[in-house]
């Protein structure tokens, strides 16, 4: 081999040894470049959206229930702690054996005085008795055999037997209306040593047992009705804009992979004078989650949407700088852009201006990286 030939050759293997060590230090540059998380601006509707917090209520929250007399436990079977109800139905009973004896003595008595008047009045005669002898009088007077001090006299003591008789009716009568009250009063009284499901419900805690002594106006067991509230917290800010039918949506963290559809039933209108939150009471359809799914005092966060605007630019929320600036992946460098911000929403940001669809914004770690930086465009996960 030639001189010329060897040299040449020489130069070959330096300008690839080269190549391949330029070609590794570009690779390394590349590979050791800050990788920034992106994400890419899309279109699609821009959604107004009012953030707010949600607590789940049973309707009234936990009541008591209370019996209104005392005495002792007989029953109290469908009260366990968990168990449901029925409205109207009975979940204690106290002891009436001792009540039932008033009542059975109240009867007895009364049918005895009713069978004992139906015998006197049988049996009385005095009318009939006191009616012959003013018409002896009477007939004695008109053959001049008495005097007409005599007759008014006979007819004053007609009278008074008329009156005693009455007056023995009237007390009868009264008789019969106090019975009928005393029954009344018996009735209410058991009614009261009854404990009935107010409405429908589910027991939280017991605090009665058969066999109990308990007084009048003791808390027997603690509940939750099954009708349920829906209530969201928003800010003052975002008071004006909701609406009454406007539509939402609920996260609760007991589901926390699921959305719920909602739509606002009633708004109230005074704010909470500790923390200047306004109450919004949502409804969320059956169909969409069952009211024995909402757990009472189960928590969560609600989007409520007040405008939309079809076909717009929209950039993750979290992309957004303090100075409502993103920061733009474009060859490798980054570039800081102000952009005009639209609606907003829970997770998304309308750009009026500053981006276009298609291009790359950094959604991670947004405060560690500054304009004109070289990193390594990595896209964020859906």
């Amino acid at each position: 081999m030639s001189e010329t030939s060897r040299s040449l050759s020489a130069v070959v293997k330096v300008g690839i040894v080269l190549v391949v060590l330029a070609a590794a230090g570009v690779t390394a540059w590349v590979a050791f470049r800050t990788p920034a998380i992106v994400a890419t601006v899309i279109r699609d509707k821009a959604v107004d959206a009012v953030p707010g917090s949600v607590v789940v209520h049973a309707d009234g929250d936990i009541k008591e229930l209370k019996t209104e007399t005392g005495g002792r436990v007989e029953s109290c079977e469908p009260l366990k702690e968990g168990g449901t109800f029925k409205k109207g139905e009975e979940l204690l009973r106290l002891d009436m054996r001792e009540l039932q004896r008033q009542i059975d003595e109240a009867d007895r008595n009364h049918d005895a005085q009713l069978e004992r008047l139906k015998v006197e009045k049988q049996n009385d005669v005095r009318i009939k008795v006191g009616q012959q002898k003013l018409d002896e009088v009477k007939r004695q007077f008109d053959f001049k055999h008495l005097s007409q001090t005599e007759l008014e006299a006979a007819q004053r003591e007609f009278e008074r037997l008329q009156t005693t008789i009455a007056l023995e009716d009237f007390d009868a009568k009264k008789r019969e209306e106090d019975y009928q009250a005393a029954k009344k009063s018996f009735d209410l009284q058991k009614e009261k040593m009854v404990v009935k499901a107010p409405e429908d419900g589910t027991v939280k805690e017991v605090f009665a047992w058969p066999g109990a002594l308990i007084n009048g106006g003791t808390v027997v067991a603690t509940m939750y009705s099954n009708a349920r509230l829906v209530i969201a917290k928003i800010s003052e800010e975002d008071f004006a804009k909701v609406k009454v039918g406007q539509a939402a949506r609920v996260r609760l963290l007991i589901y926390p992979n699921d959305e719920f559809d909602a739509k606002v039933a009633k708004i109230l209108p005074a704010a909470d004078e500790n923390t200047q939150r306004y109450t919004v009471y949502l409804e969320i359809p059956p169909a969409q989650l069952a009211p024995e799914k909402l757990r009472p005092f189960s928590t969560g966060e609600v989007t409520i949407t007040v405008a939309s605007r079809e076909n717009q630019p929209l950039i993750p929320r979290r992309a957004l700088l303090p100075d409502d600036a993103v920061l733009v992946v474009k060859n490798d460098r980054v570039e800081k852009r102000k952009i005009k911000i639209g609606f907003k929403s829970l997770n998304l940001v309308e750009a009026l201006a500053g981006v276009a669809p298609g291009e790359q914004v950094i959604v991670e770690d947004v405060d560690q990286f500054r304009d004109g930086q070289h990193v390594r465009a990595e896209v964020a996960p859906q």
